[in-house]
């Protein structure tokens, strides 16, 4: 953790394009790479039976972008849902998906 300084992302995005971590930018690219690992691998734990989800841009096929489906189980890595309404040839029962294409409606 960086202590005694305010950090802006705007000001490190800045400073990113400005070439003022150039010397450093495959270990920021790392970083980055492996916050998002964690932060998919810790997104399992935010779905429940019974959430109402939504498939993003992740998906394919990507005419299921937006369609609402509802967990049915909650697997180690993936879940089963049941699409609300049919789409293409997806009839809406126990579609095994992994989290990351996958976003909680509220």
């Amino acid at each position: 953790m960086i202590k005694n300084t305010t950090i802006n992302a705007h000001e490190v995005i800045t400073a990113i394009r400005a070439g003022e971590f150039d010397s450093v930018l495959s270990l920021l690219s790392a970083a980055v790479q492996f916050r998002r690992k964690v932060d998919q691998a810790n997104k399992i734990y935010s779905f429940r039976k019974g959430d109402k989800v939504k498939f993003n841009s992740g998906v394919n096929p990507k005419y299921l972008v937006g369609t609402t489906a509802v967990i049915t189980k909650v697997n180690v890595k993936r879940v089963v849902v049941d699409l609300e309404l049919p789409v293409g040839r997806f009839v809406g029962k126990g579609i095994n998906c992994p989290v990351s294409i996958l976003d909680k409606v509220s």
